[in-house]
């Protein structure tokens, strides 16, 4: 065979992933299609330019690909030291589940380390396969976990480690690591929790037949209510 003819060779790395699914993405298309679209457009844009905007520092800029309703985030760890890469990786999910919860749109997902592919065409590899297991069977909830394994590997469980990586991640009452979007980057971050206050108690009220959704955002609601109180908590303790 012509070598010049032999596609070039596609090769997975090993990076850090994380699969970003839209809660009731499905229902919002079917009641407008339109609409839906410029809604979920306008917060993908807006996370994108926002990240480059605000961390745009030593060229760690993540690959996003999104298909449909589904986002993945990668940043390569060769080169990269697993904190820079996992930061990185976490300021952008944050991002996105700030920017489209101002949409009124829950989010879900996970972030694992391991083999990745991704080109114009498609995006493959264990990364991708086990963070969206994950995202599917244990987040449950509108949050984006960390893979237990990758969580061993930060150290995240260790109390008064000096990783810049822990201030992005929180742990849940079921000791999961998560994404902390309501992180102190974010501008008038308890206006914002207090504005999505009334947002889930809507949602609860509009859902109250559809159980999963009415669950989705019960949790919400709970949990903003739990990080409104975490949050004065350390205030008073900063004074």
């Amino acid at each position: 065979m012509n070598n010049n003819c032999e596609e070039k060779r596609r090769l997975t790395t090993e990076c850090i992933v994380a699969f970003i699914d839209i809660l009731g993405s499905s229902k919002m298309i079917m009641e407008d299609a339109q609409k839906s679209l410029e809604i979920v457009h306008s917060a993908y844009t807006e996370s994108i330019d926002l990240f480059k905007k605000i961390f745009n520092k030593n060229g760690r800029i993540p690959s996003v690909k999104i298909f449909s309703d589904n986002i993945v985030i990668a940043v390569p760890r060769k080169n990269n030291p697993l904190e820079l890469a996992f930061t990185a990786v976490a300021m952008m999910s944050a991002i996105i589940q700030v920017q489209f919860l101002k949409h009124e749109l829950l989010t879900r997902g996970a972030i694992c380390s391991g083999s990745y592919f991704a080109d114009g065409m498609m995006v493959w590899g264990t990364a991708l396969v086990n963070a969206y297991r994950l995202e599917k069977s244990i987040a449950i909830y509108p949050r984006v976990i960390i893979d237990p394994e990758l969580a061993g590997e930060l150290k995240l469980a260790i109390h008064d480690s000096p990783l810049r990586a822990k201030e992005w991640v929180i742990q849940d009452e079921d000791q999961i690591f998560m994404i902390n979007y309501f992180h102190k980057a974010l501008k008038e971050r308890e206006l914002f929790i207090l504005s999505l206050m009334s947002v889930a108690e809507q949602k609860i009220i509009d859902n109250i037949e559809d159980i999963k959704a009415y669950h989705k955002w019960l949790w919400f609601s709970n949990y903003i209510v739990k990080r409104l109180t975490t949050l004065s908590e350390e205030q008073r303790g900063e004074q």
